[in-house]
């Protein structure tokens, strides 16, 4: 499914295949994404948060619902140690707002994971990525004479990260004008992060859901860090 497909509506009532129930209520009114009649939307059911241990049931419920992090859920032991690693990138990171989310909607258009492209767009506005960019990036015109140059070494970089083992002189050069060793890591972790997250979404056919703003990084300022 391309990125294309997320700016088409489809109404939740006409989908087949979903599940009803606590776990996907909330979800339920997001989904913006056209499907083909008949089609069989995600390939693994939701689980229901009602069975989960009380403690994941609570660590989820500090986050908005978000049919993505429900699927997520299938695996109990990991899905809490997963989503506080993206807390800790909206709320620990020296790599700025800004260039977390350039690094976040290159690897959201590399990977052609509309649901991770979706949510980013108002985010990304909201710390100053234009219009223009944005436009540039989901076209994977990763090149193009409207990306400035500092914006096109992060934007080049994450994408020379996401194609191949290894990243040219080139690339690898302008990036580390532009950004400290420590920055360089983040921005090689966030584009981790958000691959594995964007092929579970891809792999697995999660509808992309119309986007939820802010939520998730106002949760994350506002979630309880464990007892260490």
């Amino acid at each position: 499914m391309d990125l294309e497909d997320a700016e088409t509506v489809w109404h939740a009532a006409q989908r087949p295949g979903i599940p009803s129930g606590p776990s996907t209520a909330a979800a339920e009114q997001h989904f913006t994404v056209a499907f083909p009649e008949g089609a069989v939307v995600s390939r693994l059911t939701y689980p229901d948060r009602q069975e989960f241990p009380k403690e994941l049931r609570e660590f989820l419920d500090q986050l908005p619902q978000h049919a993505a992090f429900d699927m997520l859920s299938h695996s109990q032991a990991t899905v809490e140690i997963f989503l506080r690693q993206g807390q800790a990138q909206f709320t620990q990171l020296t790599l700025s707002p800004r260039d977390r989310e350039l690094t976040i909607l290159t690897t959201a258009s590399a990977t052609d994971c509309a649901y991770e492209f979706t949510q980013h767009v108002p985010i990304s506005a909201s710390v100053g990525v234009s219009d223009a960019v944005r436009d540039a990036i989901k076209r994977k015109d990763f090149n193009a004479p409207e990306l400035p140059g500092d914006d096109r070494a992060i934007i080049r970089f994450v994408a020379a990260v996401i194609a191949a083992p290894t990243v040219s002189d080139e690339i690898f050069s302008a990036a580390k004008e532009r950004l400290t060793p420590r920055e360089i890591l983040e921005i090689m972790q966030v584009t981790g992060f958000y691959w594995s997250f964007g092929r579970v979404c891809t792999v697995l056919d999660v509808e992309v859901e119309k986007d939820h703003g802010d939520a998730v990084i106002d949760a994350s300022r506002r979630m309880q860090v464990p007892a260490r």
